[in-house]
């Protein structure tokens, strides 16, 4: 079986009820149990072959789940690829997936044999061997590698936790509790994403945060893009979610209610790239950007994935960071799109 990236599905639980409702007849009429099988292999081998002309036009690498095939594309040339899956047990997390950021290796986090504990993965994408890398207690399903790939960061109990990429030792890099400019986070929380700056000892990451309303036991959910210390402070750097650091400088792309954008890591030069789309052409409902966001090699654009129904099908859009202009490339998808390198 293809090990298909569910975060789109995780997260398309959270849209309003009020979308639901207004949409129901579209989204019911486009779930794809009304494909056939063959349509869909057909449908997904097209959208990879567009993702192959643009690594063909810079000669980059872009690394896809999907329901039929998944693999990466370089250079134009697609290369299937099979990861392990083991179904977890009920009292285990064993989650996470990161391609390395020189595009040549891929960890990823199973159930270890004995169901008591998790296995990091290391597969090399030029002979194909697989490595363990490291026995873990848990992971929560967010993987990243350092810039220099000496590093890999995730989540486990007993918080971010970094691991040599050389030889598995761990360090606690932040732990819980987390803060905020000093205050601890009160309401409930959970981690949905992290990422490295180039130089600084801050990790950026996707915050989901129950915020209070001011109503007894009452709160609604935000995204907040966070600066985190090693100590566990943070600095808020904006509301937004899916937050990613470009290759070229400690600049991170993030989507905001309406927007894709753009802003330093200090919180300087926030610029808005692009309007987030509508849905159904309704001006009221935007399309939902899930966290497949990413800059090509070379920082110059930025491609990021939105979920349009509640099979998590979605649009995939190209944007040029210098212009802002923005161009879909796949359309009612059923592919993720999970690195570009």
């Amino acid at each position: 079986m293809c090990r298909r990236s569910r975060s789109r599905v995780d997260h398309a639980r959270i849209w309003p009820v009020a979308l639901g409702v207004v949409l129901a007849g579209p989204i019911l009429l486009s779930a794809r149990s009304a494909d056939t099988t063959e349509h869909r292999r057909r449908s997904e081998a097209s959208d990879i072959a567009k993702l192959a002309a643009i690594t063909r036009a810079d000669h980059s690498t872009i690394f896809f789940h999907g329901l039929t095939a998944s693999g990466y594309v370089r250079d134009g040339a697609v290369h299937h690829m099979e990861l392990r899956v083991v179904k977890e047990p009920l009292h285990l997390r064993c989650r996470g997936e990161a391609v390395s950021r020189d595009g040549t290796r891929i960890a990823y986090v199973i159930v270890a044999d004995d169901a008591k504990r998790c296995e990091i993965v290391v597969r090399d994408l030029k002979t194909d061997k697989e490595t363990t890398l490291a026995y873990l207690v848990e992971s929560y399903r967010m993987l990243a590698w350092s810039w220099n790939d000496a590093e890999i960061a995730y989540q486990g109990p007993a918080g971010i936790v970094v691991m040599s990429t050389a030889d598995g030792q761990e360090r606690v890099v932040i732990r819980p509790p987390f803060r905020i400019n000093g205050i601890r986070i009160s309401g409930g929380y959970f981690l949905e994403s992290v990422d490295w700056l180039h130089d600084g000892p801050e990790l950026v990451v996707d915050a989901n945060i129950c915020v209070p309303t001011g109503e007894p036991g009452a709160c609604r959910h935000e995204n907040h893009t966070l600066l985190v210390f090693p100590n566990g402070d943070s600095r808020l750097v904006a509301l937004g979610k899916s937050p990613t650091v470009s290759p070229a400088a400690d600049v991170i792309a993030l989507a905001s209610n309406s927007h894709v954008e753009i802003i330093n890591a200090d919180g300087s030069n926030r610029r808005r790239l692009t309007r987030i789309p509508a849905l159904f052409n309704l001006a009221f409902f935007r399309e939902w950007v899930g966290p497949n966001t990413m800059w090509s090699p070379g920082g110059d654009r930025l491609l990021f994935g939105t979920v349009i129904d509640e099979e998590s099908n979605g649009n995939y859009y190209l944007v040029e960071i210098e212009s802002g202009r923005r161009q879909r490339v796949l359309t009612n998808t059923s592919i993720d799109v999970t690195a570009w390198r």
